[in-house]
C-alpha cells in the first residue's frame, strides 16, 4: 500500500495509510534516518495548507507531556512542495474500544482514571495557550504503560489546534456531535469548548449516546437551544457529576 502513495521524500518510507480527512492524510511511515523508527506522517496535498500545517506543528513542537503525541519533524515534499510533519506513532486503541473491553465490574473506576488523565493533558494544552477543538474517542488512544502501571491515554490529531484567543469561531471542521453549543452560534472558542467536547466524549463512550442527539448540523444547533444532557448513570455518581457540569450550556458554568 505504501508504494501506491503519492508522497515521496528521501527520509521516509510510507508503509500504509492510517487516516484520511478533508484536510489531509496520515500515513504510517518509517524514518530512514532514525533506524527505521515508525512515525505518523501527516501531509496536506497542496501548498495552500502550508501555513495551517506549520501552525499545527509549531504548536505541538513545544509540548512535552506524557498524554500528548510528540511532534518530530516538519518539511515539504514533491514538485508541488506539499507540507508534512511527523509525530510519534502511538500504538494504542481508541478510547471507546478500550472502555468497551473493560470488565463491567471495574469499568467505572477505570473510566474515572482515564477521564482525569485526559483532563490533565487538556489542561496542560490550555496552560500553554492551545485549544485542541476536536476531542472525540478516535483522537484519544489508550496505550499499555507497562510495569504494572494503568493504561495511559494519549491525545492525537491536532488538525484543528488554535491558539487561545483566536478570532476564528464557529464549527470549522469539528466533529459535530462533540462540538459545544457555542460553536453552532459562531462564537469564538475558549478552553471551555474543549471541556465540553471532553465531557461529550466520555458521555458517548460510557452510555452509547451523545449529550444531544440529532440527525444533522442544523438539527444539532436547534437541539442545543432546547435540550440538556440527560443523566448518565453508566458513569457512576462521581464521574456523572463531573460530566454533567462540564456539559453546561453556559461556558462560564463549566470548570
Amino acid at each position: 500500500m505504501g508504494r501506491n502513495s503519492s508522497f515521496r521524500h528521501p527520509r521516509y518510507q510510507v508503509v500504509r495509510l492510517l487516516a484520511e480527512g478533508g484536510m489531509g492524510k496520515v500515513y504510517l511511515a518509517r524514518d530512514l534516518l532514525e533506524s527505521d523508527r515508525e512515525v505518523a506522517l501527516k501531509v496536506y496535498p497542496a501548498r495552500y495548507y502550508h501555513e495551517r500545517l506549520r501552525e499545527e506543528f509549531l504548536a505541538l513542537k513545544g509540548l512535552h507531556h506524557p498524554g500528548i503525541a510528540r511532534a518530530l519533524h516538519f518539511g515539504v515534499s514533491g514538485p508541488d512542495r506539499a507540507p508534512f510533519f511527523t509525530l510519534e506513532y502511538v500504538r494504542g486503541e481508541a478510547l471507546n474500544r478500550h472502555v468497551e473491553s473493560l470488565p463491567e465490574a471495574g469499568r467505572r473506576s477505570a473510566a474515572m482514571e482515564l477521564f482525569l488523565s485526559v483532563a490533565g493533558a487538556v489542561a496542560y494544552l490550555h496552560r500553554r495557550g492551545i485549544l485542541h477543538l476536536d476531542l472525540k474517542p478516535e483522537n484519544i488512544l489508550v496505550v499499555d504503560a507497562g510495569r504494572n502501571l494503568p493504561p495511559r491515554p494519549i491525545l492525537i490529531d491536532f488538525g484543528l489546534v488554535r491558539a487561545a484567543g483566536s478570532r476564528e469561531g464557529g464549527l470549522g471542521h469539528a466533529t459535530v456531535p462533540y462540538a459545544p453549543p457555542e460553536a453552532f452560534a459562531g462564537d469564538l472558542p475558549t478552553p471551555a469548548s474543549d471541556v465540553y467536547s471532553l465531557a461529550a466524549t466520555f458521555y458517548r463512550v460510557l452510555s452509547g449516546r451523545f449529550p444531544v442527539e440529532a440527525s444533522s448540523t442544523a438539527a444539532f444547533a436547534r437541539a442545543h437551544r432546547t435540550r440538556s444532557a440527560a443523566p448518565v448513570p453508566e458513569a457512576g455518581p462521581a464521574l456523572e457529576r463531573l460530566l454533567l457540569r462540564a456539559l453546561a450550556k453556559d461556558p462560564e458554568k463549566r470548570f
